[in-house]
């Protein structure tokens, strides 16, 4: 319905929101908030003659769906503070003067919609339980009320010229800036002023948010006589805007102790069970070898959540790396201004990714910082200010750059991120035999399926794997009567393939159940949308299984044969995906090749041995 023509031309309308009745947990916290009000202030219980005069109207009002005595007390902490009955003041006073007797009902809405059938005090809610009349949708528009705009403009928490300057293009020219406040400002949690931030105000007195009432004017006449809190805005300068920005890479704040014995620092975001598979694990790897060079404690940063010290020396031993070093733990938030790092001027920083590089450029010097690179990083974004950051950190001459995988470090020296030699090496990732080895089945069993599924992990290309998955289950590529399917990785949810197969799920395993689950499969659809091999393809193919992955850039099946035969690629179209499945299926089905094809990898087993080169050098370097 459109809004009625105002009788007064002149006049100024604003858009009231009425929104339907709910109920919810807030029901209760306002049911709360109002006990304790009437705790604190003497609400009289002793009966009025004046409440027998209107005994009718206050029934009526008590009464009534859209009268919540609780939020009327809340919300008007003067009506409170003065112990009056709220159902009585709203009768006399509330009414008229537009407050709301709920959040589901508009006072001065209602009594706009129906102007020319009220006469003298009839209060608005009374009318339309008497009467019928009807409510006024949530768009209907109603008369400004000028005395709340100047509650605005007198306002010590209102700034007209920083208003303008702040908002200047969202304001018309047929009205000023109070007015703006008043009808969308409030609405829109724009700020009246640097003091003042709406947004708090709004989230800190819910109930006010649900009435749709003007932040500040609901401040200078109510809240500044109950001393409701008051915030400033957010700072809006354009150094502080950058600052937000940067938070996630705020500088690792370090500070230097005399005499301290020099360590070897890991930093990354965090260390936990879940979080020590590919990248993470071979960087504490890689730490743990690196501090045994130099015979130094390997101290372990974290930056978002405290360290899970039995995790760490469980992967080690898992993947032979000796665990007789001294290793320590400190958890530094980033977001935390107090927290510090001691250090000595010797210290060596290791890093996991370029936030965490560059985090760490703020106080150390670059030629102490070694940066594992295991992805494009810039891949992570678009075309972004986020790219940019990762690809100045990534061409970054100073620090020590160490690349997983000759695959990757081609790919970054093809795009002109690397230079070849310099500050940058690279190494091939391990696969200890200890946990990844061809475990021999029971003849007659039926052959297990491994499909990498991350829902949430862009690259992993999760649609484009179920797509391949659903059709080649569909067409008999894959036959339930000779395969199982197993989902392995994280978010996952139930479902069925080609109508036929409903694949068990295995979500947030450690180490030892994964070695065991990876041994299991004679097949495994592993895709990942970068140039960099990717773990789960190793790790099936050091275990005596076939994969089928993805081509990438330079990651074809020439690049991928040099690890394992049973390495199978593909272009990424449904089409091919499915035909290399039926490929894999035939592959995995005549073990006797496979098996062959095992014993011919080209797979790294030991880490000592496939980083002993890089760490030697670069223990030359930093010395």
């Amino acid at each position: 319905m459109n809004a009625r023509k105002p009788e007064n031309e002149g006049a100024i309308l604003i858009k009231r929101d009425i929104r339907p009745m709910t109920t919810s947990n807030s029901d209760k916290i306002l049911k709360s908030l109002a006990d304790v009000v009437r705790s604190k202030i003497n609400l009289s219980n002793k009966k009025l003659p004046i409440q027998d005069k209107y005994k009718k109207e206050l029934d009526l009002i008590r009464s009534s769906e859209y009268f919540d005595p609780d939020w009327y007390l809340v919300t008007y902490p003067d009506v409170a503070n003065e112990g009056l009955d709220p159902a009585l003041h709203y009768l006399l006073h509330g009414g008229l003067e537009g407050r709301d007797p709920s959040p589901h009902f508009s006072s001065a809405a209602y009594l706009s919609r129906h102007k020319s059938e009220l006469a003298g005090n009839v209060n608005p809610l009374v009318h339309f339980m008497e009467t019928g009349g009807q409510l006024p949708p949530a768009s209907e528009a109603v008369e400004i009320n000028s005395t709340d705009v100047e509650y605005i403009r007198k306002s010590k928490y209102f700034d007209e010229i920083w208003y303008k300057n702040s908002y200047g293009n969202k304001i018309k020219s047929s009205i000023d800036a109070a007015t703006h406040y008043y009808l969308y400002g409030s609405s829109e949690k724009l700020d009246p002023s640097p003091q003042f931030s709406t947004e708090s105000y709004l989230d800190a007195y819910e109930t006010v948010a649900r009435s749709g009432m003007n932040a500040l004017v609901h401040y200078e006449k109510y809240g500044k006589a109950s001393d409701l809190r008051v915030e400033p805005a957010r700072d809006k300068s354009a150094s502080a805007q950058v600052e937000r920005f940067y938070r996630e890479t705020r500088g690792l704040q370090v500070f230097e102790v005399a005499h301290t014995e020099p360590s070897v620092n890991l930093v990354t975001d965090s260390i936990s069970s879940g979080s020590l598979f590919g990248g993470v694990g071979t960087a504490l790897i890689f730490g743990a070898l690196f501090a045994q060079k130099l015979n130094r404690r390997l101290r372990i940063v974290t930056r978002h959540q405290t360290p899970d010290r039995v995790a760490v020396r469980a992967l080690l031993k898992l993947h032979g790396v000796k665990t007789d070093i001294d290793i320590s733990f400190v958890y530094v938030p980033v977001h935390d201004h107090f927290a510090f790092l001691s250090s000595s001027i010797s210290d060596i920083y290791i890093t996991t990714s370029w936030w965490t590089t560059r985090s760490t450029l703020y106080a150390v010097n670059p030629k102490n910082i070694i940066y594992i690179l295991q992805e494009d990083e810039r891949m992570f974004y678009s075309f972004s200010m986020n790219r940019l950051l990762a690809s100045e950190i990534m061409k970054n001459k100073n620090i020590n750059i160490v690349v997983n995988s000759q695959l990757m470090y081609r790919h970054l020296l093809r795009d002109g991120v690397i230079d070849e030699g310099g500050n940058v090496q690279y190494f091939e990732p391990a696969f200890p035999d200890k946990l990844y080895f061809f475990e021999k089945k029971a003849a007659g069993s039926k052959l297990n399926l491994g499909f990498y599924a991350r829902p949430h992990n862009d690259r992993n290309l999760y649609i484009r794997g179920l797509e391949a998955l659903d059709e080649a289950c569909a067409s008999g590529v894959i036959d339930a009567s000779q395969f199982n399917v197993i989902f392995f990785g994280k978010d996952l949810a139930p479902l069925s393939l080609g109508g036929k197969i409903w694949p068990r799920l295995v979500q947030n395993v450690a180490w030892q159940e994964y070695g065991t689950l990876v041994r299991s499969f004679d097949l495994c659809l592993s895709l990942m949308y970068t140039p960099h091999p990717s773990y789960p393809p190793l790790d099936v193919a050091a275990s005596g299984g076939v994969v089928v992955t993805n081509h990438f850039g330079l990651k074809d099946g020439p690049s991928l044969a040099r690890y394992s035969a049973n390495i199978l690629t593909s272009d990424l179209d449904t089409r091919s995906l499915v035909e290399a499945l039926r490929r894999g299926a035939e592959l995995a089905g005549h073990r006797e090749k496979r098996l062959a094809n095992y014993d011919n990898n080209n797979i790294e087993r030991v880490w000592h041995q496939t980083l002993d080169a890089v760490v030697g050098k670069l223990a030359q370097r930093v010395q």
